[in-house]
């Protein structure tokens, strides 16, 4: 069984930033996974006003929809099948803070064109507060997890856990599950493998290309050490109940096993493939101008091993 563990904030605006969740015992030689679960939450709300602006608290600009439980399956299956599992679990909302940007980043003063009152004009005051009491927490929280991990002789593999929209603007994206890396293609390409032809629509890069998100949790917690990792994004109408949740955590947790456990993933590397940092600030502003056209922002990558870099023109 899984352990859930709260951990207190000495915040008391923001308390409980997050909670753990482990599934069995740390073995020198044997894998063990790590999963981030940075979109899961939706408290923080009141404290930005979120009620004025008329927006509903259940979309996906609030949390991503079903990875909470997704991430509560995956522990309880991957640990169930002897592997040992350690997961985290944001209980903010991303409104709040953006545990999955740089902390320059972390405060998002839009969502969908409409202004979060409290983060468009905030202090840095505020700011810092909020960095101080949820952000770097929960990036501690992952480091000393991963040391522990590796002061055992465990073998870490870290993986993050997002959902996404079927329709966004007025873009269809039909493909069920997202294999996103950062430059690191190890643990990606061997899922995708593992996984593309078993059912699900299983896709490399999309629904985004990792190569221009610099600053995610789970790049921060694996690049240093080159760990290796996978970034998964799950289709939200394929998990927005329990107990579909339950059968999408049920097949991936099998793929992540036989994946982590291809001798390929643990492969010696030397550096990470550079991003394109130089795009990458405005990627999800290029990325929603070409969905409300219909259209998907392409950036020549294909499959395991992507194509030159072709920037279209900012229109």
């Amino acid at each position: 069984m899984s352990e859930n563990k709260a951990i207190q904030s000495q915040d008391d605006v923001f308390p409980d930033p997050f909670y753990t969740l482990e599934n069995g015992k740390i073995q020198a030689g044997k894998l063990a996974v790590i999963i981030l679960g940075d979109h899961t939450g939706t408290k923080g709300l009141d404290h930005i006003k979120f009620h004025e602006t008329g927006m509903d608290s259940g979309e996906h600009y609030v949390y991503d929809i079903g990875s909470e439980d997704v991430v509560k399956a995956l522990t309880d299956y991957i640990g169930g099948a002897g592997v040992y599992t350690w997961s985290i679990c944001n209980n903010y909302s991303r409104l709040l803070i953006e545990t999955n940007r740089s902390e320059a980043q972390c405060i998002t003063t839009h969502a969908e064109g409409v202004p979060i009152p409290s983060n468009v004009d905030i202090t840095d005051e505020e700011k810092q507060r909020r960095i101080d009491a949820i952000y770097k927490p929960y990036d501690a929280a992952v480091q000393a997890q991963i040391k522990k991990v590796l002061d055992a002789g465990g073998i870490p593999v870290v993986v993050a856990l997002h959902s996404f929209t079927k329709r966004f603007a007025n873009l269809d994206r039909p493909e069920e599950i997202g294999v996103m890396n950062f430059g690191d293609k190890r643990m990606s390409k061997a899922m995708w493998l593992v996984s593309h032809s078993l059912g699900y629509r299983v896709e490399m890069d999309k629904p985004y290309d990792g190569r221009f998100v610099v600053d995610a949790a789970l790049r921060r917690a694996t690049e240093e050490l080159l760990l290796p990792n996978v970034f998964l994004e799950v289709r939200n109408d394929l998990i927005d109940t329990p107990e579909k949740a339950d059968l999408i955590a049920a097949f991936l947790s099998g793929r992540i096993i036989d994946a982590a456990r291809d001798p390929s993933v643990h492969a010696p590397i030397s550096s990470v493939t550079p991003t394109y940092t130089e795009f990458s600030a405005d990627y999800f502003g290029r990325y929603f101008e070409a969905a409300c056209r219909g259209e998907r922002l392409e950036y020549g990558c294909c499959k395991c091993d992507p194509g030159p870099l072709l920037l279209p023109e900012k229109k």
